[in-house]
């Protein structure tokens, strides 16, 4: 079974969509990244038999606006919700510290998500496209010197990263993704 989902390798979607195999017990899944929750539609409608996992709402940032701009333009079938509470941590590599006025990177939810801790400490948020690939692009050194990355605690893992902060975002929140099909 081809699963589509948003993201690079270490996003939440990817887990929701590991989760939603567990959930079904499917047997040999293989994981197919996309840049946007477009592409993602775009290969669940092309593609026979494909599955895709796209975050839809988010309980302190609310509705996904790519989702929601681009849902009528496409016929899917709703397979599952799959609810997972999200953690943001503070990433950053071997040059990242935590100063005023450093560049702090990630998707535009994970900053409104963490906006308290942000405006504290002096941080100057960008908008990346996703938490998971502004991790890969802080582990590639396509951002700036001393840049750092909101996301959760596996991006550490998978790109090579430090926890400078755990636990930054403003309150607890979860994310509801979509699993579907053409």
């Amino acid at each position: 079974m081809k699963i589509a989902f948003f993201g690079h390798p270490g996003s939440f979607t990817e887990s929701a969509a590991k989760e939603y195999v567990l959930i079904e017990s499917i047997d040999t899944p293989l994981y197919i990244p996309c840049i946007s929750i477009k592409e993602v539609f775009e290969t669940v409608d092309k593609g026979s038999g494909f599955i895709g996992v796209i975050p839809i709402f988010n309980t302190h940032a609310g509705d996904v606006p790519e989702y929601v701009s681009i849902k009528d333009c496409y016929v899917f079938k709703e397979l599952r919700k799959i609810q997972i509470g999200i953690v943001q941590n503070l990433l950053g590599n071997g040059s990242s510290t935590l100063v005023q006025g450093s560049e702090v990177y990630s998707h535009s939810h994970a900053l409104k998500q963490c906006s308290d801790f942000i405006e504290k400490t002096g941080l100057v948020p960008i908008p990346h496209t996703s938490t998971s690939s502004a991790a890969r692009d802080l582990s590639l050194r396509r951002l700036a010197d001393g840049s750092m990355i909101i996301g959760h605690d596996g991006l550490s893992k998978i790109y090579g990263l430090r926890i400078l902060k755990a636990g930054i975002e403003n309150e607890p929140s979860a994310t509801t993704f979509l699993a579907f099909t053409s």
